[in-house]
């Protein structure tokens, strides 16, 4: 079967000037999302990120999440959508368990990873959107290197690299990446529960998985002809919020 990556691959081509998605006041092609993602491709690959590797987004709704997602499915790397509100302990939890080889988050929310930050992996970076020239407050022991874009902060297992999202993408080409093999099997995602009778559980969504998730909304949900258009209010990192978003994508 066509997995998710050839899917989209496949819309990008024939719808590639037709407006795809309508964000506040903003609006997205096709081919502004598919350039998009592969200049976060590169940025995520330039720092570090090879295939397989847990790539956990905290963001709120908008095109860069999109964008980080189709990413991540373009490097084959795997995908950690965290819940916003979550902070303390069940951040600290979701972390831990997750083990991310890298965090993309904002100015505003990286405080809350910076606070529990004794939980992450060694060598784990953060790639902070909307960074100004101002350190977080959980940072003040940071250092700035050299490179504009970069502080470290001390983090359990040693230096947390902290990285500005737009100078890395400021300098990224938006040609396609290279081709990853995958597998079916891969895991895709890892998606937590809401942990309301117990701590959060990541569930491990395999490319395959990934790839019907959509089909299904699209298919059996959604309904929707190519040039339709359909709404989603719910948060992106959230399971129903994600099938509206790729089913449409895919679904023309």
């Amino acid at each position: 079967m066509k997995l998710l990556r050839h899917l989209i691959e496949d819309r990008v081509a024939a719808s590639h000037d037709q407006p795809f998605l309508t964000f506040q006041d903003q609006v997205f092609t096709y081919g502004d999302l598919d350039r998009l993602s592969n200049r976060v491709a590169h940025a995520l690959h330039e720092t570090g990120v090879h295939p397989r590797d847990r790539v956990a987004v905290l963001l709120p709704n908008s095109q860069h999440f999109i964008a980080c997602w189709l990413a991540t499915i373009k490097l084959n790397a795997t995908l950690v959508p965290i819940n916003t509100q979550l902070r303390g302990e069940p951040l600290q939890h979701v972390l831990s368990n997750s083990a991310p080889h890298l965090i993309i988050t904002t100015q505003t929310l990286v405080e809350n990873v910076l606070v529990v930050r004794a939980a992450l992996s060694d060598g784990c970076r953060v790639m902070v959107m909307g960074a100004d020239d101002a350190l977080p407050d959980a940072a003040r022991d940071a250092s700035i290197d050299d490179e504009p874009w970069r502080w470290r902060a001390k983090g359990g297992g040693g230096r947390l690299t902290l990285m500005r999202y737009e100078s890395l993408l400021s300098t990224a080409t938006d040609e396609r990446p290279p081709d990853q093999p995958l597998r079916e099997d891969d895991t895709a995602m890892i998606i937590y529960t809401s942990g309301t009778t117990g701590r959060a559980k990541g569930v491990m969504i395999s490319r395959r998985a990934q790839t019907e998730h959509p089909l299904y909304y699209q298919a059996e949900l959604l309904l929707t002809a190519p040039g339709e258009t359909a709404y989603t209010y719910l948060p992106l990192f959230h399971v129903t919020s994600m099938g509206v978003t790729m089913g449409s994508f895919i679904g023309g």
